[in-house]
């Protein structure tokens, strides 16, 4: 069960405010600024945080990779992928693990078309995963790694330098459980462990496609 933030309602009652206050906009492809319908590929790098439980927020770094696809200027839905390394800020532990998201959402775009300065807001549901390479002896290592699922919202901008190419700057803020553990091959199920993350996101987004109307 996921539990829900002030933070997650705030942002859903914005982007219905938004989105109702921008309208339907018609702009003809020709006189198109920006373009934000059809396929779309976009790469980029990623800090990322993570707290589990009342525990201290762990930092760190790495990249994402997206794919979606729009079938209007104002709506799309996507595939992300994001990959931190995060260190472990543990007296006496000296490490580090992998920080996964997967996130399968939707894209609420404002003011495409006329604009080269596009907001947007995001919402997904997403599983995350915590992997890290445990010793076992001094030759042995095992895989261990902490899963479960969340819900994600966010927001952020595109800037189009062209009407297919964009600066992407986003946030974007997790909350869910880690639920299993799995040690090798073995898994097994855990007490729900509650997590809050935040991701913030520089990169370039590419909608290839420019439609006629």
């Amino acid at each position: 069960m996921i539990v829900s933030k002030p933070w997650m309602n705030s942002v859903l009652v914005a982007g219905f405010i938004v989105t109702a206050l921008a309208g339907p906009v018609r702009v003809s492809a020709q006189d198109s600024r920006s373009n934000t319908r059809g396929l779309v590929l976009s790469a980029g790098f990623s800090g990322v945080s993570l707290e589990v439980e009342t525990g201290d927020a762990q930092t760190g770094s790495g990249g994402h990779l997206l794919a979606g696809y729009a079938p209007s200027r104002l709506v799309s839905i996507f595939l992300r992928g994001d990959v931190a390394r995060v260190d472990i800020d543990v007296a006496d532990i000296d490490g580090s693990y992998n920080l996964i998201f997967a996130d399968l959402g939707i894209r609420f775009s404002i003011g495409s078309g006329q604009h080269t300065f596009v907001p947007y807001l995001v919402a997904a549901f997403t599983g995350q995963s915590a992997k890290a390479s445990i010793p076992v002896t001094p030759l042995l290592k095992s895989d261990v790694s902490i899963n479960g699922a969340g819900f994600t919202l966010g927001g952020g901008f595109d800037v189009f330098f062209t009407r297919t190419l964009a600066l992407d700057l986003g946030v974007l803020l997790t909350s869910g459980r880690f639920s299993e553990v799995s040690v090798g091959s073995l898994s097994s199920n855990i007490d729900s462990l509650d997590s809050r993350a935040a991701r913030v996101t520089l990169g370039l987004s590419w909608f290839p496609v420019i439609p006629r109307n």
